[in-house]
């Protein structure tokens, strides 16, 4: 029993190496996602892209963990998971079952990091959902300001609200760029 349990702990403490790398690639693309939101508001398009830099970075590194988890769980599983079920698709499934059937303080760890990374996903959705909002937002609005500037007698403009207005005079729009 002993040696058994020896040899599980040793692939169960390396996926807890992979699990603590990829929750760190986590927070660094909701940092990044963050950033980008900024830039995206203040159109500092400099800065967004550096922000995007940053972003591809972390999901490129994400990506190669993503595989490496996959590896270790899979190899978890076969030391030490439920011997009724093949392994499950979803990586926070197989690592919450993972939990359950491993005792003591390493089963409540998977549980936890289960737990965490699919928080940790759900805010880079919808962080990223957010994002591509305001980009879209931002592209309409670049759009109708081009166009207003382009012909000033039919474009729309954004008043300081945000809502869109007419401007028929451009004497007006002059006097609203200075």
């Amino acid at each position: 029993m002993h040696t058994q349990l020896a040899m599980i702990e040793d692939p169960i403490q390396s996926l807890f190496g992979v699990l603590e790398r990829s929750v760190s690639s986590l927070q660094s693309i909701i940092k990044a996602l963050r950033s980008e939101r900024e830039c995206v508001v203040f159109f500092d398009v400099q800065g967004l892209m550096g922000a995007l830099e940053s972003k591809n970075q972390a999901l490129a590194e994400h990506q190669e963990l993503q595989s490496q988890l996959q590896h270790h769980v899979k190899s978890c599983w076969q030391e030490s998971g439920p011997r009724r079920m093949d392994t499950p698709e979803s990586v926070s499934e197989a690592l919450r079952l993972l939990g359950e059937s491993v005792s003591g303080q390493s089963g409540r760890r998977l549980v936890e990091y289960s737990s965490e990374l699919v928080a940790l996903i759900d805010v880079v959705r919808e962080l990223h959902d957010l994002n591509k909002e305001l980009v879209q937002r931002s592209v309409s609005w670049i759009t109708s300001y081009v166009a207003e500037l382009v012909d000033t007698s039919s474009a729309g403009t954004y008043d300081v609200t945000g809502r869109i207005g007419r401007q028929r005079n451009s004497a007006q729009l002059v006097k609203r760029l200075i």
